[in-house]
């Protein structure tokens, strides 16, 4: 199916989503061990509104990573770092819910989005409003 091209937006809307399991401390992208895709643009690219992360349950103070790799899925180029705070959860106080919103991200075909936290104490879900065109 052809992209938008009159006005220019997304033909398929995504809220792709992916957990996040173990801490890494390789801000170069270079260990991927615990570093998840959460996001690869289709086949005419693809545009990002918002990431976010939620944690599954009580956090540590640290770093939620995110890189944006080539057209190929390699070479991951660390894009942004959003501050986690240290939340002890129970039945009135909310787990930890960070999202930092952009403008005009637009990625090309097969670039891909990937994500990583610093510290972890439990589970963090990673969530990305997209669009492929």
């Amino acid at each position: 199916m052809p992209a938008n091209t009159n006005p220019i937006f997304a033909l398929t809307p995504n809220c792709a989503a992916v957990k996040i399991t173990g801490a890494t401390t390789d801000k170069t992208g270079a260990t991927t061990t615990n570093i998840k895709t959460l996001y690869t643009a289709g086949a005419n690219g693809g545009k990002v509104t918002q990431l976010g992360f939620k944690a599954e349950g009580t956090s540590v103070a640290g770093l939620l990573l995110i890189w944006i790799t080539d057209t190929l899925g390699n070479n991951p180029m660390l894009f942004d770092e959003i501050p986690l705070s240290a939340i002890t959860t129970s039945n009135t106080v909310a787990t930890n819910r960070v999202f930092s919103a952009y403008n005009d991200l637009q990625l090309a075909a097969g670039q891909q989005i990937k994500v990583g936290v610093t510290t972890l104490s439990g589970n963090i879900i990673a969530y990305a409003q997209t669009g492929d065109f």
